[in-house]
């Protein structure tokens, strides 16, 4: 009898499989050790005719070269493998980017329902549901039928206060807080290549703050106001309404005139300079949500267009990555457009009424303006809202049309 104890395991395995133990299979063989190796072989009723050592030998190295063999077909099989997992995540990766990824969420979307038979409005609901977000908007700025801006991702307002910036007519927007009217500021310099500067207005907001003062040494130290109003530019008056009315009125002359008088002297306004004022009310004073606004000056308040700047919910979406919002419909026609005749006279037809009913409500410039602004191609119904009403109650304004026999445009 063979002694098993003097046999290699390579040997061991060998006679293993020439003379297989009941039970074990091929694949128990490779991996058995040493010492269960010989428990099988002592086992079995054949251990008579194992090999001899030169026919183990033998055995040996043909099975350490078929273990060879097999590693290097594995080692193939790997390799050929990873070429295809690879070839295949690359194509992926490349479909990924040449595809639209609305138009895979789209047929991802309406593949159960291919079979089905769907209608223009089912097709239309299935696209809006899945699409990613809204697309970017864009707004074209043309003067003298030529695009001199294009603006995107505006609030769906920014073409109608782009036009008044452009005629140089003072604008107050007012809204609630986080309806991006300080963007809207920045936007407009932009668009129109101008320089930028925002002045945040509160109680203590000096006269100094607005015109710069002389320091002890003589030296001028001046302001964002005096700065945008010389060399040209944006300037935003930030919460406007949370400054004082007194205070304010310094200003008065930067926004009507051509000129106007600093610590050093009387300066001339630039061509290009545009001022913006920002509130969270008309002007008329503090309200149960901003309880912290004043009212402002007549004076002050007839020198500005006003412009309601409301939430935009489809640009608030955009940035949020979200569907779903649709922005208002806008028409810079909106009403129709006017002559500088037919608005000079609906303007004083107001100011006279307003007088009669004896309103606190001032309509000065706004005569002027509504004829340059007509000019830009804005519709009466914006004019009215901007210049005429600015702020007054439905009720007021009800008053003032059967008064002065006009019709209120979108009643």
């Amino acid at each position: 009898m063979t002694n098993l104890q003097d046999k290699t395991v390579a040997q061991l395995r060998e006679i293993a499989r020439s003379h297989r133990p009941e039970g074990v299979s091929g694949t128990d063989i490779v991996h058995a050790n040493k010492e269960k190796l010989v428990e099988w072989l002592s086992s079995t009723s054949e251990q008579e005719s194992f090999y001899s050592e030169d026919e183990l030998a033998s055995e040996q190295a043909s099975e350490q070269s078929s273990a060879s063999e097999q590693e290097q077909a594995q080692e193939s099989s790997e390799r050929e493998y990873r070429r295809h997992w690879l070839s295949a995540k690359e194509q992926q990766e490349e479909e990924a980017v040449s595809v639209d990824p609305l138009a895979q969420a789209i047929a991802k979307a309406v593949q159960p329902f291919m079979e089905q038979k769907l209608d223009e409005e089912q097709v239309k609901d299935l696209i809006e549901q899945h699409a990613s977000s809204p697309e970017p908007k864009e707004i074209e700025i043309k003067q003298a039928g030529e695009t001199v801006a294009v603006i995107e991702n505006q609030h769906y307002k920014f073409e109608l206060l782009l036009k008044v910036c452009s005629a140089h007519v003072n604008v107050l927007l007012v809204g609630p807080a986080g309806t991006g009217k300080t963007h809207a500021g920045s936007s407009v310099a932009e668009a129109l290549n101008l320089s930028f500067d925002a002045l945040s207005v509160g109680p203590m907001t000096s006269k100094a703050d607005l015109l710069g003062y002389q320091d002890a040494t003589g030296n001028y130290h001046n302001t964002a106001l005096v700065r945008q109003a010389v060399n040209g530019g944006v300037l935003l008056f930030d919460e406007i309404d949370a400054g004082h009315a007194g205070v304010l009125t310094t200003a008065n002359a930067v926004l009507a005139n051509g000129h106007f008088g600093t610590p050093i002297g009387m300066q001339n306004k630039h061509d290009d300079f545009i001022m913006l004022a920002a509130a969270n009310t008309f002007g008329t004073g503090a309200d149960r949500q901003y309880v912290g606004r004043n009212q402002l000056d007549a004076a002050t308040l007839d020198r500005f267009a006003v412009i309601e700047w409301s939430y935009d919910e489809s640009l608030e979406a955009m940035r949020c990555g979200v569907s779903g919002q649709s922005a208002p419909e806008f028409k810079i026609d909106h009403g129709g457009l006017v002559s500088r005749q037919d608005w000079y006279e609906r303007a004083l037809k107001v100011r006279h009424a307003c007088e009669k009913l004896q309103l606190r409500h001032v309509i000065g410039r706004a005569v002027y303006h509504g004829c340059v602004l007509a000019e830009q191609g804005i519709g009466l119904a914006h004019l009215d809202e901007m210049l005429l009403w600015r702020g007054l109650a439905n009720d007021q304004i009800q008053k003032v049309c059967s008064e002065s026999g006009i019709t209120q445009i979108g009643a």
